[in-house]
């Protein structure tokens, strides 16, 4: 009786039990199920905010990207104003340029170079583009660098259009490989003279100026190349010496500077008559004597070197032997009545040169110099050949040279 009476019991503890298990398997499991599910959402928002990350970084990325393409066009047009601005200064030096180019045939431009009625006594060109008193710098940012300089005439002017510019520095700021100076400041460069520039063929000066008065193949020139002169006497009774330079181009020889001087007298009356004393004023006389040196100063060495040895020398015996006068019209003053009274006394007959030595050059002004030489010759009545040491004053009309005294 006792097992029976134990039996009923034990199976509601089982089904008590089993009750239980249900209650805490249900429990784990909605437990591991709100877990996962937990996870998953967890998970689904990791995912949801990677995307809405991705989705910002790609919206930022295109938005910088747009940022970028619509800072572009902003850039190349900040380039392309660039551009424009410098193409248009350009163009407007261009423009600028024009009103540099004086044409020779023009009446306007010969009044200026023939006669004594326009213009300035000093010869220099008058226009109202590149004046006394601009600094190079103002001169480049008006019209551009210059063309070309070349030396010449004791500088070495800046070309723009028909215009030789010469400045304080007697050479224009440059690269220093053309006649420029590279150790200039253009700042302080300042602008002396302008002359007037021609460019042009032997045969198109001809046309517009007309025959020279004289003209030189190149053995009195300073540079050894042909030179024309005009001269004569004004309306208002003063007297004009004009001279024109050759120069040598990449097109072949041009006619470079044309410079025109006035003179209140006749020149060669008045060098005649004030015995030898040059009528020739200078430009410039401040800081001379110069003591010039074959290696310094090559060109003026060997240009007064080939005057006194080839030219004159050479004339001169063609003179006294009675083959020709041509060294007449290198001479003046006093060195023309010497040389005439020499040939007059009949001692100098038979007359021959012989080589010879140079020793020293000096620059005594702006354009008159003094060459030393030891001369070896022979004549009639010498005692063989005999050497002497003359001093030569040798003047460089614009751009011709002439001997106006010896001792």
């Amino acid at each position: 009786m006792k097992k029976l009476w134990f039996m009923p019991f034990l199976i509601l503890l089982l089904i008590m039990t089993a009750c239980s298990n249900d209650t805490e398997n249900n429990e784990t499991a909605s437990e591991e199920s709100s877990e996962e599910s937990s996870e998953e959402k967890n998970i689904e928002n990791r995912e949801k905010d990677d995307a809405d990350t991705a989705d910002t970084e790609n919206q930022e990325e295109s938005e910088a990207g747009q940022s970028e393409e619509e800072s572009e066009p902003a850039d190349d047009t900040e380039e392309d104003k660039t551009g424009e601005q410098t193409a248009a200064d350009q163009a407007d030096q261009s423009d600028s340029s024009s009103d540099l180019m004086f044409d020779l045939n023009s009446p306007e431009v010969q009044a200026q170079l023939l006669g004594t009625s326009a213009g300035n006594d000093e010869g220099t060109f008058e226009q109202d583009f590149i004046t006394e008193g601009m600094t190079q710098t103002e001169v480049e940012e008006l019209y551009g660098p210059y063309e070309f300089t070349f030396y010449t005439g004791g500088a070495s002017p800046a070309f723009h259009g028909n215009l030789g510019v010469v400045y304080s520095e007697r050479a224009p700021y440059g690269p220093g490989d053309d006649g420029s100076d590279s150790s200039i400041n253009p700042d302080e460069n300042y602008v002396e003279y302008v002359w007037y520039f021609a460019h042009i063929t032997e045969e198109e000066l001809i046309n517009a100026l007309g025959q020279p008065d004289q003209y030189d193949d190149g053995s009195r020139s300073m540079n050894g190349l042909p030179h024309y002169v005009y001269e004569g006497e004004g309306e208002d009774g003063r007297y004009f010496i004009t001279g024109a330079s050759t120069y040598n181009s990449p097109e072949g020889e041009r006619i470079g500077l044309i410079k025109r001087e006035i003179f209140d007298e006749d020149p060669k009356e008045q060098a005649s008559s004030d015995n030898g004393e040059r009528y020739f004023e200078d430009y410039y006389t401040e800081g001379f004597p110069i003591e010039l040196t074959e290696e310094d100063d090559y060109f003026t060495y060997d240009t007064l070197r080939n005057f006194i040895f080839k030219t004159y020398l050479d004339s001169l015996a063609d003179y006294y032997n009675d083959e020709n006068d041509d060294v007449l019209s290198i001479l003046e003053g006093n060195a023309l009545d010497k040389i005439q009274f020499n040939k007059a006394s009949g001692n100098f007959a038979d007359h021959q040169n012989y080589p010879g030595t140079t020793v020293s050059v000096q620059q005594i002004s702006e354009r008159e110099y003094q060459i030393t030489v030891n001369r070896t010759y022979s004549h009639a009545t010498s005692n063989g050949q005999e050497t002497s040491q003359v001093t030569y004053t040798v003047l460089d009309t614009n751009g011709m040279l002439k001997i106006t005294d010896y001792e």
